[in-house]
């Protein structure tokens, strides 16, 4: 048994001395991308060393992801008819050590119940890119990308930076032969995609679009002819993304619609898209994953906030060479690089060829690797609580190295 005790006020009794009791909290344990990640990151983690506790505060649909989570935890509580009171004492008589926050200020989450301090240790993690600004959340995890050091004013809470990344992907386990280089890709005609001309494309939703952002990718279609930009928009947004097209000279027919696919053939599909075009205010987080799994390199300039800075540590998770091409500094550089690999089909090529490598190798798409690394991020934390320490900042480097 390698488990500290404290020694300091937490005092509580402890009814395992040798694992750690991580409990997580979330209202999307469903159909949902956090649920999709936080299934295997359960089924990774070690029970010789984490025993797991999950707390769902969303009502239990019936889906079948919901039903797959509660297979695999070690312990599934329902607590989504308590009260905040009623279920912070819940978790407290399991002697959680460790309270992991997957909602953060998001639809349906449940924050008060972290105000009464169930655990002695509260982290936000996974579902929400920004400071809580609370005094009830200790830790934040994140990783150097998405919050360096030198941002830490930005933060209330102590940061956690993973050594890799902070957004896990499940790709190999989920669509492990849903890529271009296992499948072939569909033709341009089945999306009434040009057969000629480069395919752009922005799949984030709507709300992450900004007219500055919208303006340069019009920009980018007027400098590249005969080009396209395949967008995911709802139909009352359509018409308003046409008419700024209009307005800027581009004509609509080059502004195109991704239609609802299932979950496999989406992958597939994406991947005829040539250069995705991130949202620098809010970045591709999970659909920057699917991109990039589908091999497609994807365009981002890095803004202050967190959420807008995710997309470059996913490029650079994948490897520092393609975030030399793909990890623009402003605005300018972003329209110039766009145009620049449309316009050089051999660079784009040699791009690509490069993506689709490190697709394969790259810590990015490593689940496994992933939880071992979110114990080792449990257990820091853990241990300077148990010699005493106030929380502090903490930088995980590989465990290879």
């Amino acid at each position: 048994c390698t488990l500290s005790q404290p020694s300091g006020p937490d005092k509580r009794p402890r009814r395992d001395k040798c694992r750690l009791r991580v409990g997580y909290v979330s209202s999307d344990f469903r159909e949902h991308p956090v649920g999709y990640i936080m299934l295997h990151t359960l089924e990774h983690h070690s029970r010789d060393r984490v025993e797991v506790f999950v707390y769902a505060i969303n009502p239990d649909n019936g889906s079948p992801m919901r039903n797959e989570i509660e297979k695999v935890a070690e312990h599934f509580v329902d607590i989504n008819h308590m009260s905040p009171r009623q279920a912070a004492e819940r978790i407290r008589a399991d002697y959680v050590d460790i309270l992991v926050n997957l909602n953060g200020y998001t639809l349906t989450a449940r924050n008060g119940i972290f105000v009464h301090q169930p655990a002695p240790i509260q982290v936000m993690h996974q579902g929400y890119a920004a400071t809580m600004g609370a005094d009830y959340v200790q830790y934040m995890v994140a990783d150097a990308a998405s919050a360096p050091l030198s941002y830490v004013d930005h933060f209330t809470e102590k940061l956690v930076l993973m050594p890799h990344q902070l957004l896990p992907a499940n790709h190999r386990h989920l669509h492990g032969t849903m890529s271009p280089l296992h499948r072939p890709l569909p033709p341009r005609s089945k999306y009434k995609l040009p057969a000629d001309g480069f395919v752009f494309c922005s799949f984030n939703t709507p709300y992450k679009l900004d007219p500055v952002i919208f303006g340069t990718w019009l920009a980018i279609l007027r400098r590249v002819p005969g080009s396209v930009l395949w967008v995911q928009a709802s139909g009352e947004v359509r018409p308003l993304l046409l008419a700024q097209a209009a307005a800027a000279g581009v004509q609509t027919s080059r502004v195109m619609f991704l239609p609802w696919l299932e979950d496999d053939e989406h992958l597939l599909a994406k991947g005829l898209c040539q250069l995705f075009l991130d949202t620098p205010n809010y970045n591709a987080h999970v659909t920057g994953n699917d991109v990039l799994w589908a091999g497609v390199p994807l365009l981002t300039v890095p803004a202050e906030k967190m959420g807008g800075r995710i997309a470059s540590s996913l490029v650079a998770t994948l490897s520092q060479s393609l975030a030399d091409e793909l990890v623009v500094r402003s605005y300018r550089e972003y329209e110039d690089r766009a145009v620049a690999l449309a316009r050089n089909q051999t660079r784009w090529g040699v791009l690509r060829k490069g993506l689709l490598e490190s697709v394969q190798t790259s810590p990015l798409f490593d689940m496994q690797l992933y939880v071992r690394e979110l114990e080792r991020a449990w257990y820091a934390i853990w241990e300077l609580h148990a010699a005493g320490a106030p929380p502090q900042h903490i930088h995980l480097v590989p465990s290879n190295a």
